[in-house]
């Protein structure tokens, strides 16, 4: 397990992104996952997904099914699993507008 973390625009996606080109796709599988605000249930929802899998509708079987999944990945197809949570490109708020009352006039 590893974590790149910054400021933004520093290049940690285009980090990432690279480092994910030089790995082997026959040895690897790569689970790239953008946005984590879908929470622990949606992270694992995308790796059941993305190995194959139904993923389970209860979050208390959903968890333990992404783990299996990821273990059989490695252990039944010889390839590491790398799972990506990337928030580079999450929406930010917009600031508030001013209000009326702070307007000059």
């Amino acid at each position: 397990m590893g974590v790149l973390t910054g400021e933004v625009g520093v290049g940690k996606t285009v980090a990432i992104r690279a480092a994910l080109a030089g790995l082997d796709p026959t040895r690897h599988t790569i689970i790239y996952i953008a946005n984590p605000a879908v929470g622990t249930r949606g992270i694992c929802h995308h790796i059941v997904v993305s190995l194959g899998g139904k993923p389970h509708l209860h979050r208390a079987i959903l968890i333990p099914q992404a783990a299996d999944a990821l273990a059989i990945e490695q252990a039944e197809r010889a390839r590491t699993p790398v799972v990506i949570i990337d928030e580079a490109y999450q929406p930010r708020p917009l600031p508030a507008p001013p209000s009326l009352e702070s307007l000059p006039g």
